[in-house]
């Protein structure tokens, strides 16, 4: 596997001119998919596929940090249509195409090494351990890499974990920090440190709420002692970003500099009101509760909605988070027994991640992550909703060595995008289900029934329990864009994106084409997509945003807007 680098942080972890070969690559632990010609030029590696095919590589980020920077780029700009991507476990999320040479002498020019300067790209987010790494070249087309950087967003190692609610950094010149974090909504914690070395010595500064409660570290807080000359701190959270205002008058706290570690999270455990209920009062004869060991479960074809302390239905708002993982320990009994492996279907049933079917506690059609005993596609996969069946060999071949005949363990990581919720990952007692990644589940923006989660059994002999579940959820709220071009689809004020160099980044994010900018009259105002392909900016500003029309009835141009989240945190993604 390719190197784990030791902090301090940020840290260049990859630079192709010290191994610029495909051979080095691959020694340094990255998987390739290029042409044998592919090389080095221009100080970087450059890889490629003849013709229209194309190529990637591919590689694990290292653990122990939480953000990359990429810098890459497109060598070749003769080829219309023709682009790199960056996608991080299958899923695009930053690009760049053959317009970036547009009013440069090497417009229309191939192999150029290094690219142009306006065709190298720097590109940030964060990422999570187990993460993959890979570029793409689509057309004909030659991908450029320079390096890969890993970090922290606070350019030390915070020797601590970042807490439910959030973490960031009051950073003091000289190499200073004062490290706020906290797992409650009602106190903070603010340790110093100098440097790589977080909490080595003794100054901890303990702040508790002025109010019933202060979520996500945002409100006035009373600390234990001074803080810079001041007992009363004022943090907000706007934009993605923590403001801090310390009520002082010691010149040391005018220095002092905001760096957000990390957004807030969130938090959902499910678990039954009454351990010794053997049935949930409100649910179907098909569902009910294992007194014994704390499970939720589904026989008889039953289709049971995960419920909270009171019984209800939980719902997660995954439009709130980009990313929620749901945990949970899933056991599968045939006849009430351990399943026996015969080609029989059962045991077959699984997880319903949302919901499509209303109040229905019968199987329907919400999309469902499954195990089925059956020979053609045998194993884990996917079915219904969005996703129809996802078997592949790769899939059963892994589902060989999980037979369920002890509970395991799943984690499921999705992520909303502002128009649709898309599989990331899926783990089965640490092990990935392959073919899976970016998969859609056709559930909407509307969470107040989407949002349920469902435990479902197929037939009469199967029983599907659940327990430990638990509902994780990161990074801010992305971007949304409007379903439709109408007039009636415009941003409001509050979500509007004012300026070209956010809708600009608003395209890298969405994995679409830059288009630019203008004051064209045919279509909307702001930030909005065309043909699912290209992002523009409209700088005029008219009343409601304008009309979408291209010589026809609005609408028929085919621009969507694209809006900032409607509620705070209002921020574009990570």
């Amino acid at each position: 596997p390719p190197p784990s680098p030791s902090p301090p942080a940020p840290y260049t972890w990859f630079d192709s001119s010290e191994h610029c070969s495909t051979s080095e690559m691959q020694s340094f632990g990255w998987t390739t998919n290029v042409y044998a010609e592919s090389s080095c030029g221009g100080g970087g590696y450059y890889f490629f596929l003849p013709y229209d095919t194309e190529g990637d590589i591919s590689i694990p980020l290292p653990t122990g940090f939480s953000d990359f920077t990429i810098e890459y780029g497109q060598s070749c700009y003769s080829y219309p249509g023709s682009s790199v991507n960056i996608q991080l476990n299958g899923v695009v999320v930053n690009s760049i195409d053959e317009t970036c040479a547009a009013g440069t002498s090497s417009a229309n020019s191939c192999w150029v090494y290094p690219p142009v300067e306006s065709c190298l790209k720097t590109f940030s987010m964060k990422y999570s351990p187990g993460d993959v790494l890979s570029i793409h070249e689509v057309g004909t087309n030659y991908a450029y890499i320079k390096t890969i950087k890993v970090g922290d967003p606070c350019s030390t190692n915070l020797g601590m974990t970042c807490g439910s609610q959030g973490c960031f950094d009051i950073y003091q010149p000289g190499d200073h920090h004062h490290i706020v974090t906290s797992d409650s909504d009602s106190s903070l914690t603010i340790t110093y440190g100098q440097g790589d070395t977080i909490g080595a010595s003794s100054r901890v500064w303990t702040c508790t709420c002025t109010a019933a409660s202060c979520a996500k570290l945002v409100g006035t807080f009373s600390c234990n002692a001074g803080f810079y000359g001041s007992t009363l701190l004022s943090v907000g959270f706007s934009n993605g970003v923590y403001t801090f205002e310390p009520a002082c008058v010691n010149p040391a706290c005018m220095s002092l500099d905001v760096r957000t570690c990390a957004s807030p999270t969130n938090s959902i455990v499910a678990f039954p009101t009454n351990p010794t209920a053997t049935s949930n009062p409100v649910a179907s004869s098909n569902c009910g509760f294992d007194a014994a060991q704390g499970y939720q479960s589904a026989t008889n074809g039953g289709s049971c909605f995960i419920r909270d302390a009171s019984n209800m239905p939980i719902v997660v708002d995954y439009t709130a988070f980009r990313y929620t993982t749901y945990s949970f320990t899933i056991q599968m009994l045939e006849n009430g027994q351990s399943p026996t492996k015969n080609n029989n279907i059962g045991p077959h049933g699984g997880i319903k991640i949302c919901n499509t079917d209303g109040t229905s506690q019968t199987r329907g059609t919400s999309p469902e992550l499954w195990f089925i005993d059956r020979t053609h596609d045998f194993g884990y996969g996917l079915y219904n909703g969005g996703w129809v069946r996802v078997s592949t060999a790769e899939t059963q071949s892994v589902s060989q060595g999980l037979w369920p005949d002890a509970p395991r363990v799943w984690e499921i990581v999705m992520e909303w995008n502002g128009a649709s919720y898309k599989l990331v990952s899926w783990k089965v007692d640490g092990t990935a289900i392959p073919s899976i990644a970016g998969q859609n589940s056709g559930c909407g923006a509307d969470t107040n029934a989407a949002g349920q989660v469902r435990v479902w059994s197929y037939g009469s002999t199967d029983t599907f329990k659940v327990k430990d579940f638990t509902v994780t959820q990161r990074g801010p709220p992305p971007l949304v864009i409007l379903e439709g071009s109408t007039a009636g689809y415009r941003c409001s004020a509050a979500s509007m994106i004012n300026t070209a160099a956010e809708c600009q980044e608003a395209a890298s994010t969405l994995g679409l084409i830059w288009g630019g900018a203008n004051a064209h009259g045919h279509y909307q105002d702001g930030c909005s997509e065309n043909a699912g392909t290209h992002v523009y900016f409209n700088t005029q500003t008219r009343v409601n945003g304008g009309p979408c029309v291209n010589g026809g009835p609005d609408g028929s141009c085919n621009h969507k807007s694209i809006c900032l989240p409607a509620g705070p945190p209002l921020v574009i993604l990570e």
